[in-house]
């Protein structure tokens, strides 16, 4: 499960270019478990920048963006349960993931 709201504004840049840059937060929860042998969950949250560059041409529009993900807090949680029984063991560490990234594609209206 994940939360990325986003705020932006559309800067022309000529008749052919738009600039868009944008800026939000991030909130990320990923979790899985096994029966039987355990569970894991990982928890992050975040800062996001992205800056969008938009061709203007009609029909069909491309667009380029680089974006990066700054990790505030994150959190990684594995529980451990004994195939025989006995008493689980749970691990918690503290865990971020700085990512950066590209994205790039195709807008076409008709």
């Amino acid at each position: 499960m994940g939360l990325r709201p986003r705020i932006g504004y559309i800067v022309p840049m000529g008749d052919k270019l738009s600039f868009w840059p944008r800026a939000g937060v991030e909130y990320l929860n990923v979790s899985s478990s096994d029966v039987g042998s355990g569970s894991g969950s990982v928890t992050q949250f975040a800062v996001n920048v992205e800056r969008c560059w938009s061709s203007r041409r009609e029909p069909l529009r491309l667009h380029g963006r680089p974006e990066v993900d700054i990790p505030i807090s994150g959190e990684q949680t594995t529980t451990s349960t004994p195939t025989g029984g006995g008493a689980s063991t749970s691990t918690r560490v503290d865990s971020a993931m700085f990512q950066v990234g590209l994205s790039a594609g195709m807008l076409g209206h008709f």
